[in-house]
Order: C-alpha cells, then sequence, then structure tokens
C-alpha cells in the first residue's frame, strides 16, 4: 500500500481528510442505525447479537474498502498520493447512498430500500470503470468481471435462494428418481405417491416428457444421492432418506438449476465480448440477468427446463458462431450437433436455434464469392457431422419413446391436450396481457433490448437481422401454442431462452450511448425496470397478481388492465414490506430460514454447518467461473476430443440403461385420483367414499399418517382399508404402526423419547416441515400402503375403519390404477 504523508493527508484542498472520511462516518451511522432497526425490530437478538451484528457489518464494509484500495494499487503502481485519495473518494461516494437504508427501513419503503440495494453496486462499478479503464488486462478482467459477479450471485442466493421443486419441474425431478432409486422407467410413483405438495399438472402417463432437463440435473442428483448415502453410512445425528425426495436431493438439484443459470450469465458475457466492449457487455449482461424471468428461475424455482435451456442455447450460438469465423475440425462441428441435440431434448422449440446454421450457410453461398461449389461441398460435410451429434444426443429420447410405447415417435404434448393454431396466433396477448403473463408487460426491459437489437442490425447486418428473426421465430410459435401464457409460471418463462439475444440488443444500446449524459440516463433507466422486476417477483410469490392458472388458493383469472396491474405491483406492494420479510424472507428462504431457525433453537453446530455449506456454494461457484473463462480454451481439438468421447461413453449407458429397465417395464392403463381433499378419522370411527369411476384397476394406493400415535407399540393394528367392488366382493388391508402407517411428527425431538415404534417397515411419501410445539424445524411424514387386487375390478366405494382408542388418522390420497403386466 502507498504511504501518504502526513501533512499532505491534512493539506487542504477537494480531496482532504474532510470529504474523505465525511461519506464512511455517514455509512457507519447508517450501518449502526440500520442493524438496530432490523434486527432489534424484526428478529429481536440480544445486546450481545447486536453487536455482533454490527461488528461484522462494519468489517466486512472495512474489508470490503481494504480489497478495492489493494487492488487498486495492483492495476494502477503509479499513483500518487492525491489521485490515490481521490479514486477512494470517488469510490466511497455511491455507499454513501447507504445511509438512507435506515429511513427506508423505519417507513417501511421496499422501493427505496430495493433503488439504493441495485443503485449502490452499479454505480460504484461504473466508477470502477471510469477509473480503471476498460482493456483487457487479466487483472482488470478479474477484478472487473469476475469478483463482482461473483459476489452479485452469492448475495442474491443468501437472500433469495430456495429449494422449491414444482409443477412441471416436479416431472422433470420424477424422472431422476425413477431411475435412480426406482430402477425403472415411468413416474407414476413420483408423480402421485410421492406429491407432497399435489402438484398434478397434466402429464404424458404413456410416453413421457422430452428428457433433456432431467439429464442436465442427474450430476447433481447423484450428488445428492452420495450424500445421503454418506449420512446412513456414517450415522450421522441428521440422517437423511436415500429415497430421492430428502434435502440433498433437492438441495442439490435446485443448486444445480441455479448454476445453470450463472454459467449463463458468464458464456452471455462472452458472446456479447465477440461484438462490443467489455464494459457495455458486462452491464447488459448484469441488466438481463435482473430484469427479466431468468433471475425467478435461478434462484425461486427450480429444476424447470429453462435455466438448461438458456445455457445450452447461448453455448450453442457461442460455438456455432465461432466455427463459422475460424478453421475448425469437424470434431468442433460434431460438438456443436451434440449441444444442439441436448437443448433440443430440453425443450423442443430450441430447433427454431438451428437455423443460425442455415443462415450461416445462405449469407456465404448468396455473397457472389468465388469457389462455390467448394463452399458447398464444406458445408454439406460439416452438417453431415452435427447431424450425426445431433442424432447420438437425440437416441437417447428415442430408445425411451420405443420401451414406452413400443413406437420411435411420440407426442407427449398432444398427449395432455396442448396444440398448435397455426393460423389463429395470439401474439398481441402474448407481448402486452396483464392477467396473463404477457412478456412486453410483466418484463419491459426487454422492450429496452428489442430497441437495441435494431441498432445492432444496422451496426452487423448478418449477425443483427438473424438474431431478429431468431426472436420473430420464438414469438409466432408460441403465439400459436394452446397454453401461450405459459400455464403457470412468472412472466413469459417461455423466452428465457431468448436472453442471448436480450444481451446482444441491450449491450447493442449501451453501445450507442457509450459516454456522456445518455448513457447515465439509460442506465438510470435499467435500475428502475430492474427494480420494477423485483416488485413484480414479490408480488407474484406473494399471490398478490395472477398465477396464470386457475386454483382456489390463487389470484388468478381476474381481467386486469395494465394500469391496474402496475398500480398493484408499484404502489400497492412496498407497505407489505414488513410482512414479505416476516412471512416470506424468513420464513422461505433456504440459507436465512434454517440460519435464524438455528439462531433461535441455539444450535451451534448447525449453524456451522450451514456456514460450510454456504463457503463451499461459492468456492463452487468461483471454480466454475475460472472454467469458463480461464481454463477452456475453444481452439485446442484435443478438448472437443474428450468432450467428444465423454458424451458418447453417456449415451452409450443410458441407452443401455433404457432398454435394461424397459424389460420390466408395466404400463400403466389408467389412473383415478378419487377427488377431494384430505380428511381426518378420530377414534374409534369410520368413513366411506363412493367411486364414480367405472373402469377396471388393480391397485389402491392410500397415503395417510397419524397424529398424537407415538404411544401406540409397534405393528398394532390401528385402522382398516375395505374395498367394495360393484359386484360385492370386499377387499382389505390393515393399517399396522410402524409398517403401513406411522407417526407424522416422528422426527420432533422433544417426541423422539416417547416413542413406542419405528419407521423401519414402513414407506414414506411425503414430506413437509412442521414447526408444531417444537422449537425445531422438523419433518413430517406421510407413508404408503397399497393394496393389491387378484383381477382387474370396478371399484364401487372404500370405507376407512379408524379403530385405536386414542390418536388421529388423517388421509391424504386414495389412487385407483390398472397396470399391465410386463411387456
Amino acid at each position: 500500500m502507498i504511504k501518504i504523508k502526513r501533512q499532505d493527508f491534512f493539506k487542504a484542498g477537494e480531496y482532504s481528510l474532510y470529504y474523505f472520511f465525511c461519506p464512511l462516518w455517514g455509512i457507519l451511522v447508517s450501518v449502526f442505525i440500520g442493524s438496530w432497526f432490523v434486527y432489534s425490530g424484526l428478529l429481536k437478538v440480544t445486546v450481545s447479537g447486536f453487536i455482533t451484528i454490527f461488528i461484522a457489518s462494519t468489517g466486512s464494509l472495512a474489508l470490503t474498502i481494504r480489497v478495492i484500495d489493494s487492488k487498486l494499487l495492483e492495476i494502477r503502481k503509479t499513483l500518487s498520493s492525491t489521485e490515490h485519495r481521490s479514486i477512494l473518494f470517488r469510490l466511497s461516494q455511491p455507499l454513501l447512498l447507504f445511509s438512507l437504508s435506515p429511513l427506508a427501513l423505519h417507513l417501511q419503503q421496499l422501493i427505496l430500500l430495493q433503488f439504493l440495494t441495485i443503485l449502490v453496486p452499479i454505480l460504484l462499478l461504473y466508477e470502477l470503470w471510469q477509473v480503471l479503464g476498460v482493456t483487457a488486462s487479466q487483472k482488470r478482467f478479474r477484478f472487473l468481471v469476475l469478483y463482482p459477479l461473483i459476489l452479485c450471485y452469492c448475495f442474491c442466493t443468501l437472500i433469495l435462494f430456495q429449494v422449491n421443486i414444482v409443477h412441471d419441474a416436479f416431472q422433470y425431478y420424477g424422472y431422476l428418481r425413477s431411475w435412480i432409486i426406482d430402477h425403472d422407467l415411468s413416474i407414476y410413483n413420483e408423480f402421485f405417491n410421492y406429491n407432497s405438495e399435489r402438484f398434478y399438472n397434466p402429464y404424458p402417463h404413456i410416453s413421457s416428457r422430452y428428457l433433456g432437463t432431467s439429464l442436465a440435473f442427474l450430476p447433481f442428483f447423484l450428488i445428492g444421492h452420495i450424500v445421503a448415502y454418506g449420512s446412513q453410512f456414517l450415522g450421522a445425528e441428521y440422517t437423511y432418506l436415500m429415497d430421492g425426495y430428502s434435502l440433498p436431493y433437492t438441495l442439490s438439484v435446485s443448486f444445480g438449476s441455479s448454476l445453470y443459470g450463472f454459467l449463463t450469465i458468464l458464456l452471455l458475457i462472452r458472446l456479447a465480448r465477440r461484438y462490443f466492449s467489455l464494459s457495455s457487455s458486462l452491464l447488459a449482461a448484469y441488466a438481463v440477468w435482473l430484469g427479466t424471468p431468468l433471475l425467478f428461475f435461478m434462484f425461486q424455482w427450480h429444476g424447470w427446463a429453462h435455466t438448461p435451456s438458456a445455457f445450452t442455447v447461448t453455448l450453442f450460438l457461442l460455438l456455432s458462431r465461432r466455427s463459422h469465423d475460424s478453421e475448425h475440425t469437424f470434431l468442433s462441428w460434431l460438438l456443436v450437433g451434440f449441444v444442439l441435440g441436448w437443448m433440443v431434448l430440453i425443450r423442443p422449440s430450441n430447433i427454431l436455434f438451428g437455423t443460425v446454421l442455415l443462415w450461416d450457410v445462405a449469407f456465404v453461398l448468396l455473397s457472389g464469392k468465388k469457389g462455390f461449389l467448394v463452399r458447398l461441398k464444406k458445408y454439406i460435410q460439416e452438417g453431415f457431422f452435427v447431424l450425426l451429434g445431433f442424432l447420438v444426443m437425440f437416441c437417447f429420447q428415442l430408445n425411451y419413446w420405443k420401451q414406452l410405447t413400443g413406437k420411435f415417435i411420440a407426442k407427449p404434448y398432444h398427449e395432455v391436450g396442448d396444440y398448435f393454431s397455426w393460423l389463429l396466433p395470439k401474439i398481441f396477448p402474448l407481448l402486452f396481457s396483464a392477467p396473463r403473463h404477457g412478456l412486453l408487460t410483466w418484463s419491459p426491459l426487454i422492450l429496452l433490448s428489442l430497441t437495441g437489437v435494431f441498432f445492432f442490425g444496422r451496426r452487423r447486418r448478418c449477425d443483427g437481422w438473424l438474431y431478429l428473426v431468431l426472436f420473430l421465430q420464438q414469438v409466432y410459435l408460441y403465439a400459436c401454442w394452446s397454453i401461450w401464457w405459459t400455464g403457470v409460471g412468472f412472466s413469459n418463462r417461455f423466452f428465457i431462452n431468448c436472453s442471448p439475444i436480450f444481451v446482444l440488443g441491450m449491450a447493442a444500446l449501451f453501445e450507442k450511448l457509450r459516454a456522456g449524459f445518455g448513457r447515465r440516463i439509460l442506465l438510470s433507466l435499467v435500475i428502475l425496470l430492474i427494480l420494477l422486476n423485483i416488485n413484480f417477483i414479490a408480488a407474484y410469490r406473494t399471490d398478490t397478481v395472477p398465477m396464470g392458472i386457475a386454483s382456489p388458493q390463487r389470484v388468478v383469472d381476474t381481467e386486469l388492465s395494465v394500469t391496474d396491474l402496475y398500480r398493484i405491483v408499484c404502489l400497492d406492494m412496498p407497505p407489505r414490506i414488513g410482512s414479505l420479510i416476516d412471512n416470506f424472507w424468513i420464513n422461505e428462504n433456504f440459507f436465512s430460514h434454517r440460519l435464524i431457525n438455528a439462531l433461535q433453537a441455539g444450535s451451534p453446530g448447525r449453524v456451522f454447518i450451514l456456514i460450510m455449506v454456504f463457503i463451499l456454494f461459492i468456492l463452487v461457484t468461483y471454480q466454475g467461473v475460472r472454467i469458463c473463462f480461464k481454463s477452456m480454451n475453444w481452439q485446442q481439438g484435443q478438448l472437443y476430443l474428450k468432450v467428444i468421447v465423454s458424451g458418447l461413453s453417456l449415451m452409450l449407458l443410458l441407452n443401455v440403461a433404457v432398454i435394461v429397465a424397459g424389460y420390466d417395464y408395466r404400463p400403466i392403463i389408467s389412473i383415478h385420483r378419487i377427488p377431494g381433499d384430505y380428511f381426518t378419522i378420530t377414534s374409534p370411527n369410520e368413513r366411506e367414499l363412493f367411486v364414480n369411476y367405472r373402469q377396471p384397476v388393480t391397485h389402491l394406493d392410500i397415503i395417510s399418517y397419524l397424529i398424537y400415535g407415538g404411544d401406540i407399540a409397534q405393528d398394532v393394528c390401528v385402522a382398516v382399508i375395505e374395498v367394495t367392488s360393484w359386484d360385492d366382493r370386499i377387499y382389505s388391508q390393515p393399517l399396522r404402526a410402524g409398517r403401513e402407517i406411522a407417526e407424522c411428527s416422528i422426527n420432533r425431538p422433544e417426541y423422539k423419547a416417547d416413542l413406542r415404534h419405528s419407521l423401519s417397515e414402513a414407506t414414506v411419501v411425503h414430506r413437509f416441515s412442521l414447526t408444531a410445539y417444537s422449537r425445531s424445524l422438523y419433518t413430517g411424514y406421510g407413508y404408503l400402503t397399497t393394496l393389491c387386487f387378484l383381477e382387474p375390478i370396478m371399484v364401487k366405494k372404500v370405507r376407512v375403519k379408524y379403530s385405536y382408542t386414542r390418536g388421529t388418522m388423517v388421509v391424504t390420497d386414495l389412487i385407483l390404477s390398472h397396470r399391465d403386466s410386463p411387456s
């Protein structure tokens, strides 16, 4: 660090001691008052806890300034004392805005707090660009791009990350569990028996969904499987069931979904850097990340196809454009075909991005240059290798359909009732509908990006108009689909795969306004749109705006105007910050929820484990950044060969596994879930349900659990299930404690000493987090019993008899099914 003379430091002038320390004292006072309002008012911690929080906050601030100072001197080693003091003063100015945070917390103004949280890092980064310049040296690149990106990602993870695998993602996740845990091809168990949250979206039970998303999350599911096995093997205090739904599995897959989104951001920066400066590329990546639905599906809802889809589309565009711009071997085109096949497996609509290959060929061939036949021959050869790589990836899906249906081609979307109306596209509501998640209404920053695409087209005619055509293709395709409003999901989630187009358009806009007052105006507008996107997410997660599907628990199908929608998001949401922090941030987010619960329960071991998990998360993120930006050399054919050989080996093993599992596959001919919500039976009593389903069935699945039944001894019969057919035959199944049924809150720490039965023989299918009658967060269970009939019967009624003298029996689901013999 450069030593500054005492007389120079106290010298009067524009950057004197007073002007330098004024913003720092303002920040310290702000942290103190803000900590008092937040932690004393909301969490009600002790005085010692408040002192610890304040020391940690000020220490983090001092460490940040120290890191900035040291990195500044590494990059600019010829600074005088005056220049050094001047630069530090400029960098500390944005932090002074945090002095307004206590006022925002006291007044419970969410908009002001969000605006400060977004504005300060962006202004700080902007000042760094102005001070250091934007040349492409390695140290500058790490300091300006990688470190801020990692810090922003980790900060968002800490305050936004949730373990939510819901709706369509629950089905993609079901295939993973079916492969690894059940070793079969059907997801009947996963969709009905293990459906704790009861997400009964239509699913193709005859064929299957496209499996690219499941393949993308397969490595993370295996990591969760290893962790669950390790907890069983080591005999840890908190062991996890190896059933595919315990915390290691869901947390690992959720982290994988977030990581795919983060890698997408890194690849988007690389793609934008091919056309624009580093500052424009980075600003565009931040804007699209924080101002579009990508943010929601990175941290709120996991396991969906959208983050892997955006990742593979961006990787495909980056690889295909590089392959055309330089002389590459056929291995590179084989790799392009692999990525093309993978992104089509994730979402079939991604095949439209493959037209960039045809666009490039047509542009070169029609340019009028010499050697037409030679170029045509070369493109045919390259196209052959692209097609070969595509078929190697897609054959897994064809093989899967063959084992399920006996045919190589299936129509899973048609099977669940979806269709296309090619002559009646809903283009205007797709883009501007308020209640049905119109793309530009719910994500107005995309309109700004599309404006930039026109500037991109004027700058690079071939590439610019290509990306505009790709976007229009996606618009027409989704406008013709029967559920153009996406069914359920934040904003119009279908267009997350267009993130490369949005980043390039936004970068072109920043490049157009590269200096002066225009860029500051654009930057301010982008910050406001990011703030609006965050408000939309908060409103969506609290059921204040339409969810997209009809549900009694959701505020949906209300014909809102655009004015009403923005009034709700901009004016009605900010006063609710107190309830949001208390009910949403504290009770649902993964890290903050468990950390606060562990602190309140006085469990230092759980606090230590959470901190170590978050540190591991940061290290994995950092290594992913290094691999993406430093280690990967696109020019080496050896890398292509390794990737191709690994891909071929993986696909070969997967296809062999599918064929082997197909021999024991038992098709599900029909399924009927007896309608109605769960019901309870208090001893001794019974409940009779009449079944309005006149199709033959072979199995009845019952999901139930006990309340206040922990004192029931092992193997004691507590209930009987009776099924009466239409020809008056009766089939019965006893429910015994510890085998077919068990206590729900068997994991409650205060309850374990009084339990008289275990889970050694019970099949756990449902799980839910509970805090009832306990200081700790624990997991409640529901249990599965299956009644098999000797032959297909038509069920007339189902009777549940609870015979024990104490406790309560809860029945959550009754599911009838007709399962064929092995094919």
